[in-house]
């Protein structure tokens, strides 16, 4: 079995929310050697979360939020092409 090393890889352009406890909830990797461009607490302003409409609502701090460089991706999960620069998440606003 292999184990990777967190010094070897890096990953950044998250958006980390905690709907249920969000004044006191840290995410377990912030802080993390390799950790880069992320956001912490920031309501992703989804246009409906209890109905599972996880687009964006305009002013969301997820619009526009990837930050460096990306792999080409097709487009997001409705099939719509990202913006530049792209949002973070599944669905471009």
């Amino acid at each position: 079995m292999s184990c990777a090393t967190p010094m070897t890889f890096s990953f950044g352009n998250n958006l980390w929310f905690a709907l249920d406890r969000p004044a006191t909830w840290v995410p377990p990797l912030t802080g993390v050697p390799g950790e880069m461009c992320s956001a912490v607490q920031r309501d992703p302003l989804l246009i409906d979360r209890a109905q599972g409409d996880s687009r964006l609502q305009p002013a969301s701090p997820a619009e526009g939020g990837v930050r460096g460089v990306m792999p080409p991706i097709p487009g997001d999960f409705a099939g719509r092409c990202f913006a530049a620069p792209p949002s973070i998440g599944a669905f471009e606003r």
